[in-house]
Parts: C-alpha cells; structure tokens; sequence
C-alpha cells in the first residue's frame, strides 16, 4: 500500500539529465529536419526560421551552458547527416553558428538576465547565428564584400525569427514548466 501511495521517483539525477539531454535533442534534430521541408519564409540563401534554436535556450535553462552549446553542436552535425548536407558549405556555417550562439545565448542567459528578456536573449541568439554565418562564408567561401550588403537583411529576419522564438518561450516560461523542470535536472552531472 506504501509503494502506491509514493510519489517519489528512484531514477538516478544524472541519467535524468541525460535522458533529459537527449530527449532536446531529438527534438531540436526533428525541428531541424522539418525546418528543412518547409519552404523559406523569404527566397534568400541561407533563410531559416530558426526553430530548433528554441531547444537550445531550453537546453540552457534547463542543463547549464556546457550542456547547451552541445546540444547546439551535436544538433547541426546530426541533422545534417540525416539531410545529407554533412560536410558541405552549408553544415560548415551550421555548426558555427550554432555554436557561437549556444555560446552567446548562454552568456546573455547569466549575465543579463532578468534585465534582458527571453526574447531579447532569443533575437541575440538569432543575430550571432546570422552574422557568424556570414562572416564563415566570408572567410572561408567568398571572400568579397559585396557579401556583407546581405547582411541588414539577415539582422532583420533575425530580428522576426528571435522574437518567435522568445515568444513560445516566454509562454513556456509563465507557464511554470522550465521552474519544475530545472529544479529536478539543475544537480551535479557530467553534461553541465
């Protein structure tokens, strides 16, 4: 009778966090692969809603940083396995500028919090990514600087896709499901 009546769970912290972790990143990498079959809002090169990068600010808020930017990096290099554009121009641009911001996020997240909101944490996401992007390309593929008159374009589609972004988690913030979540999974762990 005892053993029904308990609500208490025998799961080790550390396999929750990691069931936790991969439990985002699956979803991040299924946001991605669907990102990928819609049409881009806008007819430009490199356009994307940025969907999977609201699983990444979940991951931080929910894991720690360390967890996050891993998330951010494991993310790009799975989904573009599954979409078959590993390795190519494209992945290279992902993955760096998921990283970069996975990284900024994270920054933004403890320093500017709560002065800086989840959208304005998320458009800082959005804008590091986009310009990190066009700098790799810059660096790496075409090194002309006709390139950076792209640039206001993608600030300003980051700017939309940011505050989406920071919309859906601002509603999952009031809602208390990142408070409940964080306080079972914010224990000592290797993924932190």
């Amino acid at each position: 009778m005892a053993l029904l009546q308990s609500n208490k769970t025998t799961i080790d912290p550390r396999l929750h966090r990691l069931l936790l972790f991969v439990m985002l990143l699956a979803m991040a990498m299924g946001l991605q692969v669907l990102e990928a079959m819609i049409p881009p809002p806008v007819p430009l090169p490199g356009i994307k809603l940025g969907l999977a990068n609201l699983i990444t600010v979940l991951a931080i808020l929910m894991l720690g940083p360390v967890s996050g930017v891993l998330l951010a990096a494991t993310r790009s290099i799975l989904g573009s396995l599954l979409l078959g554009t590993f390795l190519s121009v494209g992945f290279f641009l992902s993955v760096g500028g998921a990283i970069a911001s996975a990284i900024v996020i994270a920054i933004a997240l403890k320093w500017l919090r709560p002065t800086l909101s989840l959208i304005g944490v998320s458009v800082l996401g959005a804008l590091t990514h986009n310009t990190v992007q066009l700098g790799l390309a810059w660096v790496f593929f075409i090194q002309q600087g006709v390139l950076f008159y792209y640039l206001p374009i993608l600030w300003l589609l980051a700017l939309i896709s940011g505050t989406a972004t920071g919309l859906v988690l601002q509603a999952v913030e009031q809602r208390g499901i990142l408070t409940s979540v964080s306080s079972t999974t914010m224990l000592s762990s290797p993924l932190r």
